[in-house]
């Protein structure tokens, strides 16, 4: 990978004192850390196994984050190699929850979730913009922090479709990302884009309405099929969460159409959408879920 700002200067046995396990992924495994040079606690990000491979992959996904380098997307630290052969990255510890972890334990309500899902869109709308496409938008991959900011996390499907350089990148197909969230166009072998993200939103949107998938089954082959062919049973007919709402249905619908083209131009056109119909004034500027629900309970995670 190419050198950068971060490229790590001393043997990481002399600059971190490894803690205990945040968590782990398809990809990788966080622990927290406390970093000697900075005098701090981060999180250190390493791969399963020790195989080349898996460290390209994770430096990979470590460089494209610092290229992204914009809110939403969780800064890198320091990037190195382990003594026992594995690449590591550092980064900071995220005190919150992920959205798959409220959505777990309680209904989001629903001024607080399409506040969640513009933000998101707003992230995506800055990352598509320099040619990058997430790959593996879910709810365990959006993260809720303490002090009131999203963040987008896990890179490590993530894809570039234009270079650094701005000239198309040719990839090849590939099935990656979550079943359940998984756009038509990709799991019928076409490449990710942008609007393959956007599905994955509507999916949220249509989960946090109904309590569930617009589509289902213990059998992936079946689950392709249906997201493939069949058409999603509209949240209002469904015994929801949320009250009806059509303009919603409208959004949700239109994020799960079949055909990329029919989908939302953009995720800027996405987060238009959703600030133009329910952005509630707010003299204060915060948003409805800035306190949340007392009592709730709140986990420390990384990313």
């Amino acid at each position: 990978m190419s050198q950068t700002s971060t490229a790590n200067k001393t043997k990481p046995a002399q600059r971190y004192i490894w803690q205990e396990k945040l968590g782990e992924g398809a990809c990788g495994m966080v622990y927290a850390a406390y970093d000697q040079h900075e005098d701090k606690r981060v999180a250190v990000k390493v791969p399963l196994t020790h195989d080349l491979h898996a460290t390209r992959e994770l430096f990979k996904e470590a460089e494209l984050m610092e290229q992204l380098s914009i809110p939403g997307v969780i800064p890198v630290f320091d990037i190195g190699m382990l003594s026992d052969g594995r690449g590591y990255y550092t980064m900071p510890i995220l005190e919150g929850q992920t959205l798959e972890d409220i959505l777990v334990s309680r209904v989001m309500e629903k001024q607080r979730g399409l506040e969640v899902i513009e933000r998101v869109a707003e992230i995506l709308q800055s990352v598509h913009r320099q040619g990058v496409v997430h790959c593996d938008i879910k709810p365990a991959n959006i993260f809720l922090t303490n002090d009131n900011q999203v963040f987008l996390i896990d890179w490590g499907t993530a894809e570039r479709f234009i270079s650094l350089e701005g000239t198309q990148v040719k990839n090849s197909p590939s099935l990656k990302g979550t079943p359940l969230y998984l756009a038509p166009e990709v799991i019928g072998g076409e490449l990710a884009r942008p609007q393959s993200d956007l599905y994955a939103l509507g999916v949220i949107l249509y989960e946090m309405w109904t309590g569930e998938c617009p589509f289902f089954d213990d059998d992936i082959r079946t689950l392709f099929y249906k997201a493939y062919v069949e058409e999603p049973l509209p949240p209002s007919q469904r015994n929801g969460y949320w009250e009806d709402d059509e303009m919603l249905e409208e959004v949700i619908l239109v994020l799960l159409n079949k055909k990329p083209v029919h989908r939302y131009s953009s995720a800027a056109a996405l987060k238009q959408t959703l600030s133009t119909l329910y952005r509630a004034p707010n003299p204060l500027g915060l948003p409805s879920w800035f306190a949340p629900p007392v009592g709730a309970e709140t986990y420390r995670r990384a990313a």
